[in-house]
């Protein structure tokens, strides 16, 4: 198990074998008689050995008393962004493209649009697949008339440089 500290918030990486129970956000997790709550899943990643690690953000409740006692954190999401869940096999290509960071097509209401994968909702285990839940966010194209004036812009700009 790996574990970086970084104070109250810790990463903590776990393994598990396939048909075992994965952990979920805002589960408590006890370690070594300390207890860890899950606020998020940075990771996961297929073992050669078919285990699944998982890099999990973990807070240490028995730390809490370094948290200002007024002050509160607030959870939100854009209302663009969209939560999609994908269960494949273990050995399904679609799972190395379910990555942090990766853009994906998705279609809604029979149009195809962007989005870039954000964050880790969930890793679970079921029978012999893997379900995988994460937040995206859709990725805005410019419009027609402002992708038009950046173009003739440039072009100009190259027409300069060309002239001199």
């Amino acid at each position: 198990m790996l574990d970086i500290d970084l104070g109250v918030i810790r990463k903590m990486k776990v393994s598990f074998y396939p048909f075992e129970s994965t952990k979920k956000i805002g589960e408590v997790s006890e370690i070594d008689e300390k207890y860890y709550l899950i606020i998020g899943i940075e990771c996961f990643e297929i073992t050669q050995e078919k285990m699944i690690e998982i890099v999990y953000i973990v807070q240490d409740l028995s730390k809490n008393q370094f948290i200002p006692h007024d002050t509160e954190f607030k959870k939100t999401r854009a209302r663009d962004e969209i939560e999609v869940s994908i269960q494949c096999e273990f050995n399904d290509p679609r799972i190395y493209d379910f990555k942090l960071g990766n853009i994906l097509p998705v279609t809604i209401n029979q149009n195809r649009y962007f989005y870039r994968l954000l964050e880790y909702t969930g890793v679970d285990v079921i029978e012999s697949n893997i379900k995988l839940s994460a937040i995206m966010r859709p990725i805005v194209p410019v419009n027609y008339k402002d992708a038009k004036a950046i173009f003739r812009k440039e072009r100009m700009r190259k027409m300069e440089f060309e002239v001199l």
